[in-house]
């Protein structure tokens, strides 16, 4: 019976062994390429005196090498935390998934620009929240105070078993009263006001439109809404999204 355990044992570790080595040559071919296709850019860029594309290819490379390089410290101990503009964040999908989400490391990764830019389409701050759904092992948190922010940050420097991921506010509101945050944020929303016929919900930078939403539907047409603060958007509530069937039409 030990000599099985001791197989098992033995089997198991190198079943892990051969994944972490599968999944840090894939990394090495990634990077690689990388490297090659942000050279052509630059050398493009160069030969065709595009400012833009030579600009591009350096923070192609700056992305990249930045979330590889907070991997390799969160794997030694380390708790890493990486701050970067949305836009630049999808640059990085590979890094994410293969070197940090997959090994479960926990890194924490500050999101600034998470809103919808009205400066030009490429700068667009919420295209990054699609490209997160598809990456396991990932937590995204959108505070949308001061206080939440930073108790939500509290908590991802603790934690040691995933990659957080937390959208900066874009604006500094303070929520007149002390916040914390703990594991069990990670599984309910928060009815911020509570209401009927209609719910806003509010994620991060829209929760204070959903406000603004809730005070235009009540000065027009009477209705006193409720307002829910998800926080969380790497999972859903389920259990809150079917009970607010009850007493609401629209949402």
């Amino acid at each position: 019976m030990t000599a099985s355990k001791e197989k098992l044992t033995v089997q198991a570790t190198s079943t892990k062994a051969g994944e972490s080595a599968m999944i840090r040559r894939i990394s090495l071919v990634e990077i690689i390429g990388n490297i090659l296709l942000s050279a052509f850019k630059l050398f493009a860029g160069i030969a065709g005196n595009s400012g833009a594309m030579v600009s591009d290819a350096v923070h192609s490379l700056s992305d990249v090498f930045a979330v590889a390089f907070a991997s390799g410290l969160a794997k030694n101990g380390a708790k890493p935390v990486l701050c970067i503009v949305s836009s630049f964040l999808q640059r990085t999908f590979d890094q994410l998934l293969l070197d940090l989400s997959l090994d479960r490391s926990p890194a924490t990764i500050l999101v600034g620009n998470a809103i919808i830019n009205p400066g030009d389409a490429t700068h667009c701050g919420i295209y990054d929240i699609a490209m997160q759904s598809s990456i396991p092992n990932l937590i995204g948190l959108a505070p949308t105070t001061k206080e939440e922010y930073l108790a939500m940050f509290d908590w991802a420097l603790e934690q040691t078993n995933a990659l957080v991921v937390i959208r900066e506010p874009s604006a500094v509101v303070s929520a007149g009263r002390e916040v914390t945050f703990t594991d069990a944020g990670l599984r309910c929303y928060e009815v911020a006001e509570r209401g009927t016929k209609v719910a806003f919900i509010g994620l991060g930078n829209f929760f204070q439109l959903a406000g603004q939403a809730k005070t235009a539907l009540k000065d027009k047409a009477g209705i006193e809404a409720t307002v829910i603060n998800p926080r969380i958007y790497s999972t859903l509530d389920e259990k809150m999204l079917e009970s607010l069937k009850a007493e609401h039409e629209s949402y």
